[in-house]
């Protein structure tokens, strides 16, 4: 064979190995990137899930003692107590609203301590019992290739659980299901990008290949003696000169050992120093002068009534003289007519 077409299959073989290689780096990173926002997103929502339960399970708890059921009877409060969450609008109404802000939720359930689904955002499946489904969670810590399945394997739903517990014993949990369908959606235009780019670079590296390598091969390797250039000869001098200067300066550290072993001593303790006086905590020390504050009136609030409360507590806090300015929202992403939040 000749040294031009091995020349021209070698270099169509580097640049096909780089471009696949970078590739799948780039959708590796990629992949990991959407599943680790899948697993904040819904942890956030289980957490809120969680956060109205428990406020729910609380209040229902202090009117029990309004009602006939009997104390020790665990079974009559938990009955009791899976009723009231059915009751509660403004849970049901967060677990719809689930469904509709966010673009991988598929569904949103409170699971009872035998397994059933307490409240769901599909009215459908209350009372059923829950499908276990794999965790999202360990799937952001498994392989790329593993990572990979949810991209071109089969259509599975995911979920994050919270667990549930009442007098500190466990009561069931809340469970976010995210399907593999909305992850694909969600990767369908980068890998897309992806696949396009990697597709273009390797044909442009077969034409520079099969066109400039031996035009460049028929100049560089011509028969006979060639004198360098201007060019070649100055980086010869500037690397001869790199060259000689290492060395000398190899020779000096090599002539005077005691002091670069003083040198290296006052490196390390240079950085032990600095390691001891740099911050290394996790939160930033600086007051970022911003707060959120959330909050809840009485579940028979309305909204009229819900936006004059807000509008007092605003008034309140603006009243503050280190207060610069407050936004207030009823509502918001909670779905519940009774709750609202601010940044102050």
């Amino acid at each position: 064979m000749r040294l031009k077409i091995k020349l021209v299959i070698a270099i169509s073989l580097m640049v096909v190995a780089i471009v696949l290689t970078l590739s799948t780096i780039y959708v590796a990173q990629l992949v990991h990137h959407v599943i680790s926002d899948g697993v904040d997103n819904g942890e956030y929502a289980a957490n809120q899930i969680v956060h109205f339960t428990r406020d729910a399970i609380d209040r229902d708890l202090k009117d029990l003692n309004t009602t006939k059921i009997d104390p020790a009877d665990q079974k009559q409060i938990n009955d009791f107590i899976v009723e009231s969450l059915q009751m509660d609008g403004g849970l049901n109404d967060l677990l719809e609203s689930q469904i509709g802000y966010s673009k991988i939720i598929s569904d949103a359930t409170v699971v009872g301590p035998d397994g059933r689904a307490i409240l769901h955002s599909d009215f459908l499946q209350v009372g059923k019992p829950v499908p276990d489904r794999p965790s999202l969670g360990e799937l952001e810590h498994a392989k790329f290739w593993r990572q990979l399945q949810v991209v071109y394997g089969p259509i599975k739903t995911y979920a994050i659980k919270i667990p549930l517990e009442r007098n500190n014993q466990p009561f069931g949990s809340a469970q976010v299901g995210i399907s593999s369908v909305f992850i694909q959606t969600t990767l369908q235009k980068p890998l897309n990008r992806a696949l396009t780019f990697s597709a273009i670079a390797i044909l442009v590296s077969l034409v520079a290949s099969l066109t400039l390598t031996p035009m460049m091969c028929a100049r560089l390797l011509s028969a006979g003696p060639r004198e360098h250039g201007r060019l070649y000869r100055a980086s010869e001098r500037a690397f001869d000169a790199m060259r000689n200067g290492y060395g000398r300066t190899l020779g000096w550290a090599l002539a005077h050992p005691l002091v670069m072993v003083a040198l290296l001593a006052i490196a390390v303790g240079l950085n032990v120093y600095l390691y001891i006086t740099i911050p290394k905590g996790f939160f930033p020390q600086q007051d970022t002068g911003r707060l959120v504050g959330f909050i809840r009136a009485d579940q028979t609030t309305s909204f009229q009534s819900m936006q004059e409360k807000m509008a007092v507590s605003v008034r309140i806090v603006r009243a503050d003289p280190a207060v610069d300015t407050v936004t207030a929202v009823t509502g918001g992403g909670f779905g519940a007519r009774n709750s609202g939040f601010m940044f102050v």
